[in-house]
């Protein structure tokens, strides 16, 4: 969906077989995510050099990554344990567990597209900087000023996805009600699509 709409909008030369195959199937997004771009996989075809910032981005990431797990698992799910002497009580600590999975998952997209060299920009200077890559803003999940905010920063890269390849041509034909309908229904078959694989890619890990 997002090739033709690139090759349609920004006037994409069109890929071969193998550079499409190579694009859906990239070891670095395939497990994980995140989504990326036609345009960012042709950057990730020009290797950047391993530099400190490199390291310093993918280490980062991986200890945000053990940090949300370990709240997870490990603090969130003991903090009020049963019997619950208050049911509010239990159920934010049932959300912290499960708002902190899915930093886990996302600091772990990071990481893997990171270490697969996505995520860098290269100044004029010839200088690579690293840290542009992020798949969810936590603290402006936590501590929202308003609603749209957390649905943005939850998945920052699905959020992209949706708006320019199914919101903005969609409001072009049906208007805002419709492109916001398509919106949310599109949304919803990428969870059910997700959470029927799920079970499949448990398996395959382990």
């Amino acid at each position: 969906i997002s090739v033709g709409f690139d090759m349609e909008q920004a006037g994409t030369i069109s890929p071969t077989f193998l550079q499409y195959c190579c694009y859906c199937i990239m070891p670095g997004t395939t497990i994980f995510g995140p989504f990326v771009s036609y345009q960012t996989h042709l950057g990730f075809l020009n290797p950047s050099p391993l530099t400190f910032p490199w390291l310093l981005k993918l280490v980062s990431s991986l200890i945000k990554a053990v940090i949300a797990v370990c709240i997870s698992v490990c603090i969130a799910t003991f903090m009020f344990p049963a019997p619950y002497w208050n049911k509010w009580m239990a159920a934010y600590s049932a959300a912290l567990s499960f708002r902190t999975s899915h930093y886990f998952v996302c600091y772990l997209a990071e990481v893997s597209a990171t270490a697969v060299g996505i995520g860098h920009k290269r100044r004029e200077d010839g200088y690579y900087e690293w840290g542009s890559l992020s798949v969810c803003h936590p603290s402006e999940v936590e501590f929202p000023r308003s609603f749209s905010m957390i649905v943005t920063n939850w998945n920052l890269s699905m959020h992209l996805f949706l708006k320019n390849y199914v919101f903005r041509p969609a409001r072009r034909i049906f208007g805002p009600f419709g492109a916001i309908f398509f919106t949310f229904m599109a949304s919803s078959i990428l969870h059910v699509s997700c959470c029927q694989h799920m079970p499949y890619v448990t398996t395959l890990l382990g």
